[in-house]
């Protein structure tokens, strides 16, 4: 039996013997869970939700627009406080690599 009051699932997908594993809801763990699932989701793919997600045009075009998604993350993750750093590749001018640290959450 799990000691987790609200769970959600723990992304990716696990299973603990016959049960789904799950964090939290509103732990630091669940907020940065959140903002990862945003930003590997395309926008579009949801038909539920089709403006949730990260444009790929985002990541395909150097530098990379951090403030789109600095407003994506605020938009849909507002829970999480986040701090973007782009560190272009002097090797390949081609690459660009973006760390999101979130720094903040509800709890």
């Amino acid at each position: 039996m799990s000691s987790v009051m609200v769970p959600h699932f723990l992304f990716p997908f696990q299973l603990n013997g016959n049960a789904f594993a799950v964090i939290e809801q509103d732990t630091t763990q669940e907020v940065q869970q959140c903002v990862e699932i945003l930003l590997l989701t395309p926008t579009d793919s949801r038909l539920v939700l089709p403006d949730y997600g990260t444009p790929e045009t985002l990541f395909t075009q150097l530098p990379v627009n951090v403030s789109a998604i600095l407003a994506k993350l605020n938009n849909w993750e507002p829970r999480a406080a986040v701090a973007l750093t782009q560190t272009l590749n002097t090797i390949n001018e081609m690459v660009s690599y973006i760390r999101v640290n979130v720094i903040g959450g509800t709890s």
